[in-house]
């Protein structure tokens, strides 16, 4: 391929990994019900707010505002961190993700609620990690997590604190041992808590269909005939005309 070919290849692939997050993001906040549906009536409904964005825009470019999911690297990061041995910057890196996690869940959680984001930032700005994974998780409807897996988060906020806010408190050998034992210990736990709740996020989310949706999804851009259907030109037209692709 040419240099001009390539840069369409690419433009198309971002345009694509655009729709999809897109896609997400309206099952996520609860826009798109999943439920025991069928996927052919998902993809009508985002078939139909696809529509009403283009019909909305008139022509125009509608600003949208993203945020970013960091929890792919994070957890990435994380393991290759422990592998190499640094068992501090590993489990700052989970904790990092928990939190994440969880902020991201409540925030979801409450919008699907109708809740502003007025609402939900204070609270997950002032709640400590411990209180937000408890009493605000069953006030946001969610169901609750594992107490074994409660216990290792507090542990691994406890150790990234230790760590982030270290105070330079000189300690015995043995002391600093046993430090080192505990922390490689929750390390070790933490890809299994990491599966834990990224599963409790699917099953919420999803309804423990993610596979499932986002296959016939894919599907349904590949195939012509079926992204016809399904108003995937109209995707496109969304991607080019609406948001700030070319």
């Amino acid at each position: 391929m040419d240099d001009d070919e390539v840069l369409l290849s690419e433009l198309a692939a971002h345009r694509r990994h655009t729709l999809e997050l897109i896609f997400r993001s309206y099952v996520e906040d609860g826009s798109i019900e999943v439920s025991d549906r069928a996927p052919e009536d998902i993809m009508e409904d985002f078939h139909e707010i696809l529509r009403g964005i283009v019909s909305a825009s008139e022509g125009e470019r509608t600003e949208f505002w993203p945020s970013f999911d960091h929890r792919e690297t994070l957890r990435q990061r994380a393991a290759q961190e422990a592998a190499n041995g640094d068992d501090r910057i590993a489990i700052t890196l989970y904790a990092t993700w928990v939190e994440h996690f969880v902020n991201g869940m409540l925030s979801q959680a409450f919008q699907r609620k109708g809740y502003s984001t007025k609402f939900i930032l204070p609270l997950l700005r002032e709640l400590r990690l411990p209180t937000k994974a408890t009493v605000l998780w069953e006030l946001a409807g969610l169901p609750a997590l594992d107490e074994e897996n409660l216990k290792l988060l507090d542990h691994a906020i406890n150790l990234r604190n230790a760590f982030v806010h270290y105070k330079w408190s000189p300690s015995s050998e043995v002391d600093s041992d046993r430090e080192i034992g505990r922390l490689k210990g929750v390390v070790v736990r933490m890809n299994g808590l990491v599966a834990d709740f990224s599963a409790v996020e699917s099953a919420v989310i999803w309804r423990g269909r993610e596979e499932e949706i986002l296959g016939f999804y894919h599907r349904s851009i590949d195939d012509r005939e079926v992204s016809e259907g399904f108003g995937m030109d109209v995707a496109n037209q969304t991607i080019k005309e609406v948001f700030d692709f070319e």
